[in-house]
């Protein structure tokens, strides 16, 4: 289940996965989080820069996806020549616009973007990089009062299991209400863990990515 991609909307079709008309039953967010927790040893549908809720399209809204085609030429050793292109997920949908980009035009419009971003005035810059520095000072903040009510909640959990364990012990409660009972705090303790985890990873990921995409663009 962990690893197949039906579960965030997508379909099977010749060794690649592709966006289904089919509603997603997991949020691709925690999708992400979930493979990361693995190791990131599972298939990725499309290996490519601008896919994956990374954009989205301007007419509907919908996440922009990436295809990859491969055309018969004799120009290269191997006969084969392959290009990317990004589209919306959405656009088999009736009214919508037949739009697709290439990679080296997407990765023209995103390098125009970061020129427009440069910012001349040096105290202005200065300024930017104080604010994104401050919103990242809150998002730490928010991330360690989640940690500790999740830590608090696990050790309630523990000691709930230790409770539990006792009455078993003096014959207070029988087997299969201590079975269903310790399946239901072991799920729950394995939960928080796991979110604990996410938590932990997604601080150390993103924690100064914000001032580091606007000192990115600055010198690119």
């Amino acid at each position: 289940m962990l690893e197949d991609r039906s579960y965030i909307g997508e379909i099977p079709f010749k060794r690649q996965w592709y966006p289904g008309k089919q509603k997603p039953l997991i949020d691709r967010a925690t999708w992400d989080r979930v493979q990361a927790l693995l190791g990131d040893k599972v298939y990725h549908a499309h290996q490519m820069t601008f896919a994956g809720d990374v954009i989205s399209c301007a007419h509907c809204g919908r996440a922009i996806t990436g295809e990859r085609r491969t055309k018969r030429t004799k120009r290269t050793k191997s006969g084969e020549q392959h290009y990317v292109y990004y589209r919306c997920s959405g656009y088999t949908a009736p009214g919508h616009p037949r739009v697709r980009v290439t990679e080296a035009e997407l990765d023209r419009q995103v390098l125009k973007l970061f020129g427009r971003m440069r910012i001349e005035d040096p105290e202005i810059r200065d300024w930017v990089g104080a604010v994104l520095a401050s919103q990242t000072r809150d998002a730490q903040s928010d991330a360690r009062a989640q940690r500790e009510e999740l830590t608090r909640q696990a050790s309630l959990l523990v000691a709930q299991q230790d409770r539990l364990l006792n009455l078993r012990l003096g014959d207070d409660v029988d087997q299969d209400t201590f079975a269903l009972k310790h399946t239901e705090l072991r799920d729950r303790l394995a939960s928080i863990k796991l979110q604990l985890d996410v938590l932990d990873r997604s601080h150390d990921e993103t924690a100064e990515l914000a001032a580091k995409v606007f000192e990115l663009s600055q010198t690119l």
